[in-house]
């Protein structure tokens, strides 16, 4: 449907419906609205669903895939973040070398989740957006014995009052060979 005869229709039906409204409520023995004010009803339903659709196809979203060169190395074929409207996917960063994506950072889970938070840091800058503005995150954990000490390190980087949603996933293999990944949704 046209826009035009859209915003031509649409108040002609609404004015109708409302002179019918008024005539029935004005009367002592009211018009019985019948085969009108059914028409009328369905007309209007039927130029709103269209108007409804005709907003929902004009709605699009650009996306913009994120490559940065001065963030971390990546270890497989994916863009560092998608920006999509006002939000940013960030795609899960590994406990990697910034220079070097097949080397794992010296340490445990404790070093592993640090250099995991500092590189979802150097995307999140690169990016325009912050540690304050991510949504949610996902935490990826090969071993669930792992779970309180990948949290100290991950709230440590957080305001406590200011904590994105989080789901905790525990899989059976990383990329790399390493024991956490973590992805965010930010506001950019």
């Amino acid at each position: 449907m046209d826009q035009r005869l859209y915003d031509l229709v649409v108040p002609l039906i609404l004015h109708s419906q409302k002179t019918l409204h008024n005539l029935h409520n004005s009367c002592k023995t009211p018009p019985n609205r019948g085969i009108y004010w059914v028409l009328i009803n369905q007309l209007l339903r039927q130029f709103l669903k269209k108007k409804h659709f005709l907003q929902k196809r004009e709605m699009k979203m650009e996306l913009e895939h994120l490559i940065f060169s001065q963030g971390p190395q990546r270890v497989a074929p994916f863009s560092h973040a998608v920006r999509a409207g006002e939000y940013l996917f960030i795609t899960g960063q590994m406990p990697t070398l910034k220079n070097d994506s097949t080397k794992l950072v010296e340490g445990g889970i404790e070093e592993q989740t640090r250099q995991v938070m500092n590189n979802l840091i150097d995307v999140l800058n690169a990016a325009g957006s912050s540690l304050e503005k991510v949504i949610f995150a996902r935490v990826y954990l090969v071993n669930f014995h792992d779970f309180n000490r990948m949290n100290e390190v991950y709230s440590s980087f957080f305001k406590s009052d200011k904590l994105p949603g989080r789901t905790c996933i525990g899989v059976t293999g990383l990329a790399v060979g390493s024991l956490v990944e973590i992805d965010f949704v930010a506001a950019v």
